[in-house]
């Protein structure tokens, strides 16, 4: 077999790394294409052969060291990522994948491998591929009892649909949300102002992985100091998208639902779920689970039940009452790093003092959920509310717990936690509702159309296949119902936006189909 031949089996994209890696395998690669098993069910999930796969892998997996392979050579080879994962949770942002879902999978000892803010194909499989090597060591410790892959993210270059082919699941949930309140909820996302687009990272040195990766997602987050009052800190510290003025995002210190223009567009992180029904061409079993179900007493029946079919812990009757915390109130508060210039608390007279980089010491205010096992838990050194901890590295608390410096720091973080909780209250209170959501399509009918549009293919899914879920959305019957209306009285003439890709580059548009075009697409 020769190495173009392999070359289109695989769909490999043609560069001189990828040749070079085929050409080293070639012997392997033939081997395994011509054997019997390449004609055999893929294990793993799905119901294809690995021959008939879209990107059918170049080695057999089963005979793959993942945990000492090389992330680049498997990506060229199509290998899936490795089986470490239990079960796959996949769906749109504000639907409780990012917050609710991982705090509790962590409270009954299951780990949870997801995004970091990497939009690339080759990016989240190489993150992926990571972390869930991470996951495994703790399993294999013993630290956790399963793990779960979460899929949120939609990637947009022309790999997505290798990426989406090289996840194989038995069994996958797709947690769903009315739309109309699923476009609230994401409306109202607040975001630290400090990490935005418009950050500067260009004296960084790419050279260096993390800092490559820090540079790629383009986040800086805000750093706490004793010399900060928390709350005009905090009140200064949160902001929403507004919209987008054609060359970058905007924001507002509260919500507006006129950020639907945006979020409606950001196909990257909402409204895709058919599109990955479409592409996890892997998937052996879907179970459908609302974002309700995961919401207050729901939240513990739902995790029972769950525990019970993946084999993690069931939720500790001691902490019952985290599973019905608003994990989202404190996301985007929390962890809050706080730094401490041990030179500068013994500045008299208001004078500055020049500190070392080794001197200066970071402490963790973080949540129960979203504690760090390579850190020291030293809460118990704090008077602070039962849902926060306090964490730093063994060196620097030994520092700071027999330092003068212990007595005022306790009273700072207490302070901080207090402010957290009370802002977290105002920032709640300046929420828009669905009424609020839906008033806009009222007011601007092209926008409902648009929404209309993406929905179709959203819930494709579940119009095919859960109609009872479907019909259980009554925000959406609701946006149904205006869009009948605005129909009627302007004059249907069957025309419908559709999400369309943009050429090779997978990205999305709408676009407007007449009712002609719409029945010969069927």
């Amino acid at each position: 077999m020769t190495t173009e031949e392999i070359l289109q089996i695989g769909k490999v994209e043609r560069n001189d790394e990828n040749i070079a890696i085929i050409e080293r395998f070639k012997e392997q690669i033939s081997s395994w294409l011509k054997s019997e098993k390449f004609q055999q069910i893929a294990e793993g999930g799905g119901s294809s052969t690995y021959a008939a796969l879209p990107y059918p892998p170049l080695l057999d997996p089963a005979s793959i060291n993942y945990e000492t392979s090389d992330i680049k050579l498997c990506w060229c080879l199509n290998l899936p990522l490795p089986p470490f994962y239990d079960f796959m949770i996949f769906g749109s942002h504000a639907v409780s994948l990012h917050s609710g879902v991982p705090a509790f999978l962590k409270l009954c000892n299951c780990g949870a491998v997801g995004r970091q803010g990497e939009k690339e194909s080759f990016r989240i499989y190489e993150q992926f591929f990571t972390q869930l090597k991470a996951q495994k060591a703790a399993k294999d410790k013993g630290k956790i009892k399963k793990i779960a892959l979460i899929v949120s993210d939609l990637a947009l270059d022309s790999q997505n649909d290798k990426l989406y082919s090289l996840m194989p699941a038995r069994h996958a949930i797709n947690i769903v949300r009315d739309p109309i309140s699923n476009i609230k909820g994401l409306c109202n996302l607040a975001l630290q102002r400090c990490a935005n687009d418009e950050a500067d990272f260009s004296e960084l040195d790419a050279s260096d992985e993390f800092v490559a990766r820090t540079k790629r997602r383009a986040i800086k987050q805000l750093c706490f100091s004793l010399n900060d009052e928390p709350s005009k800190t905090l009140s200064e510290l949160i902001w929403y998208v507004s919209g987008h003025d054609g060359e970058q995002v905007t924001h507002e210190l509260a919500p507006t639902p006129a950020a639907v223009e945006f979020w409606m567009r950001e196909i990257h992180q909402a409204f895709h779920d058919g599109i990955f029904t479409r592409m996890l061409v892997r998937l052996s079993e879907i179970h459908t689970l609302q974002t309700k179900d995961f919401l207050g007493q729901n939240a513990l029946d739902t995790m029972r039940t769950l525990a019970a079919k993946f084999g993690f812990d069931e939720p500790k009757s001691e902490q019952e009452w985290l599973f019905k915390e608003r994990v989202s109130d404190y996301k985007y508060f929390l962890p809050a790093p706080i730094m401490l210039n041990p030179s500068a608390l013994n500045a008299k007279d208001g004078k500055a003092v020049m500190a070392d980089e080794k001197d200066i010491m970071v402490l963790w205010l973080t949540s129960v959920f979203r504690t760090d096992d390579s850190r020291k838990d030293i809460t118990k050194h704090f008077d602070l509310p039962e849902f926060f901890r306090v964490e730093t590295d063994p060196a620097t608390a030994y520092r700071l717990l027999t330092s003068h410096m212990a007595s005022k720091v306790k009273l700072y973080i207490k302070d901080l936690a207090a402010a957290i909780i009370e802002q977290s209250k105002k920032e709640r209170a300046k929420f828009i509702s669905e009424a609020d959501i839906l008033e806009y399509f009222r007011e601007h009918e092209d926008s409902a159309e648009m929404f209309d549009g993406l929905l179709f293919q959203h819930l494709r899914r579940l119009r095919e296949n859960e109609p009872k879920v479907l019909e259980s959305f009554g925000f959406y019957k609701e946006f149904c119902q205006i869009l009948a209306e605005q129909r009627q009285k302007r004059g249907d003439d069957g025309s419908r936006y559709r999400l369309v890709r943009k050429g090779d580059d997978k990205s999305y548009a709408f676009a407007k189909f007449s009712k002609e075009q719409l029945e010969a697409m069927k």
